[in-house]
């Protein structure tokens, strides 16, 4: 396998570098590109329900929600990133499916975008924004549902 790969590579390089020395050159003008992105908003939140693992003991901490949003505003889907316990991660995803957004747009035309959000357990956590989440390392490669068309 590794050297039909390196047979592959090795036969790619060869016939591109022929075509340079035949004269085969081809022009690209490069063009400078612009474009506007504005993120999607959330426009109404519900806070999730609280969870006790016993009575009178209330799960505190986060659930961090990958969450996709529709050209119209709406959840499609959560993808848990992180979670501090797997009690509050149903109550989680059931509050982001009731979320409405300002949906996302490219140009000044709605996309479908995703964004990150914390959402606290407990003594009246805020929720948070993680707006460079992209940059993070999914910790999870789990998948939940929270809504779908």
């Amino acid at each position: 396998m590794r050297k039909t790969i390196l047979l592959l590579m090795v036969s790619v390089l060869v016939l591109g570098v022929g075509s340079v020395f035949a004269g085969d050159q081809v022009a690209v003008e490069l063009k400078e590109l612009t474009c506007t992105y504005d993120c999607a908003k959330p426009v109404e939140t519900v806070k999730p329900e609280r969870v006790f693992y016993m009575p009178g003991h209330e799960v505190e901490g986060y659930v961090t929600l990958e969450i996709t949003v529709d050209e119209e505003g709406q959840v499609e889907n959560a993808r848990v990133l992180y979670k501090t316990s797997n009690l509050a991660v149903h109550n989680a995803v059931d509050a982001v499916s009731q979320w409405q957004f300002e949906p996302a747009k490219l140009n000044g035309q709605p996309v479908r975008s995703r964004v990150a959000y914390s959402l606290p357990f407990g003594r009246d956590l805020e929720i948070l924004v993680a707006e460079d989440y992209e940059a993070k390392v999914m910790i999870e490669e789990q998948m939940v549902t929270a809504y779908t068309k």
